[in-house]
């Protein structure tokens, strides 16, 4: 049985302890851009992706603890409940582009609402090729959020 497989088998046995039966499962295989995605796909989610998709991370976090204990190499990767962290972070980059370009015409930094780490991630590597602006991450646990600023060292020569 390969990694992939025993992740499977782990995944399967979670959601069966919590009473999870009828699933269908896809793995994605890594990308330059992606990690290893286990994705899971069921008909009722119920509260399985709880709010901002927090239960799909503590059921990820708690997947790579019994992996961890049972001594699997795991490689890095994220557990994703009907395309839901798909379709976030389309939305993240969407967000993540918007505020950029508000950022650039006002000449002035713009806060964006707290998110998560994996949510962050996704808005930082967005934005990490623009030399027009730069992006920090401040404050703490759940209110922690990102800035986006312009980059004061690019000069702009504006029409007359």
């Amino acid at each position: 049985m390969n990694i992939n497989e025993e992740i499977i088998k782990h995944i399967k046995e979670f959601l069966g302890f919590m009473g999870i039966a009828n699933f269908t499962h896809q793995i994605e295989e890594p990308t330059t851009s992606t990690p290893l995605t286990f994705k899971i796909y069921l008909d009722d989610t119920n509260d399985l992706i709880g709010g901002r998709g927090g239960n799909i991370s503590n059921i990820e976090h708690l997947i790579k603890i019994i992996i961890k204990r049972k001594n699997i190499d795991q490689p890095l990767f994220v557990l994703d409940i009907n395309d839901y962290r798909k379709s976030k972070e389309i939305s993240l980059k969407e967000l993540a582009k918007t505020a950029a370009q508000k950022v650039v015409l006002s000449n002035e930094s713009h806060n964006l609402p707290p998110m998560s780490s994996y949510e962050r991630r996704i808005i930082h590597l967005e934005l990490a090729a623009r030399p027009d602006i730069s992006t920090e991450s401040q404050g703490d646990g759940e209110d922690r959020y990102i800035i986006i600023r312009p980059n004061k060292s690019l000069t702009y020569i504006k029409d007359s």
